[in-house]
């Protein structure tokens, strides 16, 4: 699974999609890991459905903005 994503986070930097000074392979492992931890999320965060979308607003920002 870590290879397929890495391999999207390349074709995405090919693409100008993705920045490119990102590490695809961490980048990959990156996502799994906040892929992974959203059913404990689930059970703990008391407040989900505004947790929730400001992580995916910070996971697209990170793979997407340019670091400074």
């Amino acid at each position: 699974m870590a290879t397929g994503l890495a391999d999207l986070l390349r074709q995405g930097q090919s693409d100008g999609d993705i920045r490119p000074d990102l590490d695809p392979v961490t980048g990959a492992w990156w996502l799994m890991s906040q892929l992974g931890s959203h059913g404990f999320r689930a059970a703990v965060v008391p407040d989900r459905n505004t947790v929730e979308p400001g992580l995916s607003r910070l996971l697209l920002e990170s793979l997407t903005r340019p670091s400074r």
